[in-house]
């Protein structure tokens, strides 16, 4: 079953509040492609918990994602990030953990030509007890590989032209 009405809606925001992620904890979400909210950015919890996720794609405009977006999504395959995103930030001050627990089966397309920011504190960062591959632009393969945060995952970043889907 897939999940791809977000895409009519327009100048929407994706916000967390007290009871979660808007799609925290949607056990039966298994495909959903995210248009760009007005905020330009992936809220804190956004797809926590859902175990049966299996592929997201999130479109050109988005250019932040917050920490636990991705959090527990043991079952996702397939990940695209747009070329529009510049860096992931915390929330609470020190938690990122974006992938935490996404496997190794999961591979991960960032468009972004410039690596996307990626803070690091006291040890924790946004790849922290993930496994996902990511597929970076040839060109910016050696940056990507430079970059604070990424320098830290080497093995799992490639080039694009090696993705096989």
């Amino acid at each position: 079953m897939k999940f791809n009405e977000l895409l009519f809606f327009s100048n929407i925001s994706f916000v967390y509040d007290s009871g979660g992620g808007c799609f925290e904890s949607c056990t039966n979400l298994k495909e959903i492609i995210v248009p760009c909210p007005s905020n330009k950015t992936i809220s804190r919890a956004m797809f926590y918990n859902d175990t049966k996720l299996e592929k997201v794609i999130i479109q050109e405009g988005v250019t932040t994602i917050v920490g636990t977006s991705f959090y527990n999504n043991n079952s996702l395959k397939y990940l695209e990030l747009p070329s529009t995103l510049m860096g992931f930030t915390a929330y609470s001050g020190q938690n990122y953990n974006t992938f935490f627990e996404v496997p190794s089966s999961c591979k991960a397309i960032c468009k972004a030509i410039v690596p996307p920011t990626v803070p690091v504190t006291a040890g924790l960062n946004v790849f922290n007890r993930s496994h996902l591959h990511f597929y970076v632009p040839d060109n910016s393969l050696n940056d990507y590989k430079a970059a604070n945060g990424w320098n830290g995952i080497t093995s799992r970043i490639h080039p694009i032209s090696d993705y096989t889907g």
